[in-house]
């Protein structure tokens, strides 16, 4: 078994197979496009050509290529559902524009088509998932024109019929195919991504320890970040799996009811959260700068390993859990329980057929064989299911030769910790194992015995396993760790290698401008005599007159740098100096008041982050556990058949009703104790904000829409052009239409060129398959090698859709290219009931492509002259639209601290306003999120978009993107820190106390917000000189340190700093102020884009 998971691998990276998720789409694509051809061929439409409406047939093959027969079955149901809503919309305009037809209206009928057009674009502006229900509205709806015009307008109630069952039997053919051709479970493939999910970060989070204890090589690097990326960008896979799984019906005892989905994909986005905040303070860690942040690093692990040892020999033999163990014995420890508990989760997810062929019993050693020996793929088996982000052949072993580094790495460290434990005593091991008996109420459990060994059944041999033991084993691995960083962090503070004084700056005056300029001076700047000499110490020559003489006494005088003003202060340039000592952190007095650095204060910094990390890893276990408990505790193990699409809160079936609760103006009021009144709304700015509304890039967009297709449909309904357009059958052509007009320039001409291959290369194959197959087996056209050919063109084609969705118009053109000229040719040629003349096959390609040309045309003139759209633009108005976002979102932060943590003692704010601030955040994070991640495709279009004058900074607006995403994580780690406000202790002698800090760097935060999107918006510098926050944060992590040290010395205090609050306090410091530090980077970012305002505009001083 092991060879053969190791060769099937192997020959699929060398021959380029497929994975088996993307062969069978590629099947069912491939057989629903044959089915339709098959079904023509066998004449099983006889009343359709029976009355000559046999052409209708030709809309069959893209409604089965637009239905995506290879999706789950969830995916195809929501399809099927949002495109037949589509329909029946369609089959309305069709009515209505047959009316006016058959009256003769064709003014008429253009502007409701446009006005349909246009309602209909505006639902696809939303996404791609309304595709379906776009393309088969318009082009149902454009066919109501084409019958009245080309045929008579009388028998409109019969071609309705007639294309309304086209349209159904590629409904039928979809649906048939999706549930009898190897059908795939949607909750099947979210329980794999779910898996998949959790296998990548039980690695990610082995590479941050290695990250934590310096042992992290660039390779592994480079892997972290991969993944951290591709983890980021999988939240959204897991959202549309979960919302196919909505579609579905579950059967069996194995499944799980969608809300308890939909709690696991919280639970696992939680958890990515976690480990991105890790990766984040880790990071922050590392920008200390120089190898002394390395050895500030060091300090803290040396420091745990003597905390660790002082609390071993206080508590003497007694203490069973961590006497013996360094620090790298606990990252073992914890390691392995993470892998326990991910291991438990993953069997609890999956179902019970597949955990149970697995041998949980090793007969030799009489034991249960754990998780993590198992499974091979515990740590992680790479599988990349996220299609925003690609993974090449050669990352993707790269990242598995990690992975199997990784396993071999915690093989040898878990037998160098079976080495350490074994020389525990028999009597600490009988008294582990009775404490883990009455944690557990005395129900047999597995124990981890103090050998190290694997798990045992206690009890009961071969009993199923009991799970709950490896979230204590987990739990007690937590807590050694934090126990041993906060003893290590504690007596940081408590000793003199901070070097940061006992003198609070908060009261200190504001740097000298001397100072604060000191960069922008010129080298051989100098003071003047008179500016640099106080009154006092010049001996005035007093002249008959009584004035005084100066430059006799000035050439005498000797200007010292250290003199005394009349006041009793000290001369300007001595304060500039002193304000100006101690800006960062640890910094100390040396002899003389000269300005130490010493090797120390890189420690303070790190000891700063390591808060943030110890923050992370918390709120890690803390998920994990949750985690568990929802996946081994399901409520829907009784029930046999389980119909999610009842179990679902639809508020389109509320749209009229009133929200009920808070607003969020109602609660902002609330939170500054204000009663909230709402204001009356004149109706003249009722009609501004719809005015504005109809300026949006969505009715924009819509409104290019609905302007292409109407000038396209007048080539039909002008009588002129009109025999032209019947002759070359433009009708197929609106799709190029409807699809090249897209949102961006750039995306137009990527779309351009997919449309090209796709319509020339599938007329080409079609025209080719029918004259290899012409006058062939007593056919005009052989059906059944058409048939074969269909099906290895819909079987290549669904290969490039499935495996790149961004190809998709290429594969659908393409399959409607070949499979529309076969499937007429054969109507025309083969049935004697089709009278009439018809072109080749060669004359027909050509007549597709022409017409596709002059779509191609249409398209681009109203993309570059109406309302152009380049994709730089929108990249950078999109890229200010986030910036926006998180000034608002961090503005709501701080009303949110300032009312949980106040100056005074004020009355709390409402629950309920708290609670809806909440939301409201967890809602703008999800947005924000959501927004950066469709940065990337935009930025794709607006690379392949030519440049003439100005060349396109990619790499500098990769940073920008990076940048926004980085503050984004911190500020959401900000809202997590400060939750519902602080305990007493960290509120009245640290909040409190420091609040002037968090109002001036709250003022700067929000001026830096506005200075960037105002950049980004009208496209301009920067101005030179922009306020910074740095020496403000610098001060603030100072003096809580000061205050920090304060506590530990005082009774109790060491408590106080071991409690929660206090390490979440630290954490929202560290956050907020890399919120600040980002943003000033960002500064630096713009400079980069725009230039400086003197460079970029010559006549600016």
């Amino acid at each position: 078994m092991g060879s053969r998971k190791k060769v099937i691998p192997t020959l699929r990276y060398y021959l380029h197979l497929p994975p088996k998720w993307l062969a069978i789409a590629c099947l069912k694509g491939g057989t629903a496009a044959t089915l339709c051809v098959v079904l023509v061929f066998l004449r099983k439409f006889d009343e359709l050509i029976e009355t000559r409406k046999a052409i209708v047939l030709n809309s069959t093959i893209i409604v089965v290529i637009i239905g995506s027969a290879g999706r789950t079955i969830g995916g195809c149901i929501e399809t099927l559902w949002l495109g037949g809503a589509g329909l029946a919309l369609g089959c309305l305009c069709f009515y209505v524009l047959g009316v006016l037809g058959k009256a003769g209206s064709t003014v008429g009928q253009g502007f409701v088509f446009a006005l349909f057009v246009y309602l209909m674009a505006l639902v696809r502006h939303q996404g791609a998932r309304y595709i379906s229900f776009y393309l088969y509205a318009v082009l149902f709806a454009f066919q109501g024109i084409y019958t009245t015009v080309a045929d008579d307008p009388r028998d409109k109630d019969q071609w309705l019929l007639a294309y309304f069952q086209a349209y159904a039997w590629g409904f039928a053919i979809v649906l048939a195919t999706n549930l009898l051709v190897w059908p795939v479970w949607s909750e099947d493939q979210l329980r794999e991504l779910v898996i998949d999910s959790l296998q990548s970060q039980a690695t990610l989070t082995h590479l941050l320890f290695k990250h934590y204890t310096l042992t992290l090589t660039p390779t592994t690097r480079a892997v972290r970040n991969h993944l951290i990326t591709t983890l980021r960008a999988s939240f959204s896979s897991l959202s549309t799996r979960l919302n196919e799984v909505r579609w579905e019906i579950g059967f069996g005892r194995n499944g799980r009811s969608h809300a308890e989905w939909r709690m696991i994909v919280a639970k696992v986005r939680g958890l990515q959260q976690a480990l991105i905040t890790s990766a984040s303070a880790l990071d922050l860690m590392d920008e200390v700068e120089g190898a002394e942040g390395r050895d500030a690093v060091r300090k803290l692990l040396i420091g745990a390993n003597e905390g660790l040892r002082q609390v071993s020999g206080e508590d003497g033999p007694g203490d069973v859990e961590g006497e013996g163990l360094s620090v790298e014995d606990v990252f073992v420890e914890f390691r392995q329980g993470i892998d326990l508990v991910i291991a438990s989760i993953i069997d609890s997810l999956e179902p019970q057929t597949t955990s149970s062929d697995r041998q949980l019993f090793d007969p030799e050693s009489q034991s249960p064989i754990p998780p993590t020996t198992r499974r091979t793929s515990t740590i992680g088996t790479y599988r990349n299911r996220s299609p925003s982000i690609s993974t090449s052949d050669s990352k993707t072993r790269e990242i598995e030769s990690v992975e199997e580094g990784l396993r071999k790495e915690v093989e040898r460290s878990l037998k160098r910790l079976r080495k350490v434990r074994a020389r525990a005593t028999d009597g600490r091991h009988q008294l582990s194992r009775m404490a883990m008996e009455d944690e557990a109420g005395g129900a047999p459990v597995r124990h981890f015995d103090v050998n190290g060994g694997p798990l045992s059944y206690l009890g009961m041999s071969g009993a199923p396993q009991d799970s709950a033991v490896e979230v204590v084993t987990f739990q007690r691995a937590w807590e050694r760790f934090a126990s041993q960083q906060t003893e290590a962090i504690i007596n940081l503070i408590r000793g003199e290698s901070l070097s940061v004084g006992d003198t609070l700056r908060i009261g200190d005056g504001m740097p000298s401008l001397k100072s604060m300029y000191a960069d922008r001076l010129p080298k051989a700047w100098t003071s003047s005599l008179v500016s640099s000499t106080p009154l006092r110490k010049l001996q005035p020559r007093m002249s008959s007159e009584g004035d005084v003489d100066i430059s006799a006494g000035s050439e005498k005088q000797e200007v010292t740098g250290d003199v005394q003003s009349s006041d009793g202060g000290k001369s300007d340039s001595t304060v500039g100096e002193k304000q100006s000592e101690g800006v960062g952190i640890g910094l100390g007095e040396g002899k003389n008041g000269e300005e130490k650095v010493d090797d120390q204060a890189p420690c303070s910094e790190a000891l700063t982050k390591s808060y943030s990390l110890l923050f992370g890893l918390g709120q890690l276990t803390e998920e994990l556990v949750s985690l568990h408990k929802l996946a081994t505790n399901s409520s829907s193990s009784e029930k046999w058949i389980r119909f999610h699409i009842f179990n679902q809160d639809w508020k389109f079936w509320r749209w009229n009703t009133k929200e009920t609760g808070m607003t969020l103006v109602e609660a902002l009021s609330a939170l500054r104790g204000v009663e909230y009144h709402s204001p009356k709304v004149p109706l003249i700015e009722r009609f501004m904000a719809v005015e504005k509304w109809f300026r949006t890039d969505r009715s924009l967009y819509a409104f290019k829409v609905a302007l292409g297709a109407t000038v396209y449909s007048v080539l039909l309904l002008a009588p002129t052009p009109r025999k032209f357009y019947i002759e070359y059958s433009m009708t197929s052509s609106l799709i190029t239409v409807i699809v090249a007009i897209a949102p961006s320039l750039g995306q137009t001409a990527f779309t351009f060129i997919l449309q090209l291959t796709g319509t020339g290369v599938g007329s080409l194959y079609g025209m080719i398959m029918l004259e290899i197959f012409k006058n062939c087996g007593g056919y005009k056209y052989n059906p059944y090698g058409l048939s074969v050919a269909m099906f290895v063109w819909g079987f290549l084609t669904s290969y490039h859709f499935y495996k790149e969705p961004r190809y998709y118009t290429g594969a659908l053109l393409a399959t409607n290219g070949a499979g529309s000229i076969m499937i007429q040719e054969w109507l025309y040629n083969e049935l004697p009931e089709m009278e009439g003349p018809y072109p080749s096959p060669p004359l027909r390609a050509g007549q597709a492509i022409a017409a596709m040309c002059i779509s191609i045309l249409i398209a681009a003139l109203f993309q570059i002259f109406v309302f152009r759209a380049p994709a730089r633009h929108q990249l950078r108005l999109k890229i200010a639209d986030v910036t926006n976002g998180l000034s608002n979102y961090n503005t709501l932060l701080q009303s949110n601290i300032n009312c949980v943590a106040p100056a005074d003692e004020r009355k709390p704010p409402p629950p309920e306003a708290l609670d809806k601030i909440q939301n409201q955040l967890s809602k703008w994070e999800t947005k924000l999120q959501a927004d950066i991640l469709a940065l990337g495709p935009l930025f794709q279009f607006a690379e392949m978009e030519p440049h003439f004058t100005i060349p396109f900074k990619g790499a500098v607006l990769r940073k920008i993107i990076r940048s926004h995403q980085i503050i984004l994580d911190r500020l959401r780690e900000g809202r997590t820190a400060i939750g519902r406000g602080f305990n007493q202790t960290v509120h009245h002698d640290f909040a409190s106390t420091l609040y002037p800090y968090r109002l001036h760097s709250q003022r700067l935060s929000r001026t830096l917000f506005w200075l960037g999107t105002t950049s980004l918006k009208s496209k301009t510098p920067l101005p030179r000189d922009v306020p910074s926050s740095k020496s403000t944060w610098a001060s603030f992590e100072h003096d809580a340190l000061v205050l920090s040290r304060r506590l530990s010395l005082l009774p109790h205090g060491d408590e106080e700093l071991r409690k929660p609050g206090f390490l979440r306090y630290w954490f929202y410091l560290v956050a907020i102020g890399s919120v600040s530090t980002e943003l000033e980077q960002l500064e630096s970012y713009l400079v980069e884009l725009f230039a400086l305002p003197e460079v970029a505009n010559p006549f600016i001083l």
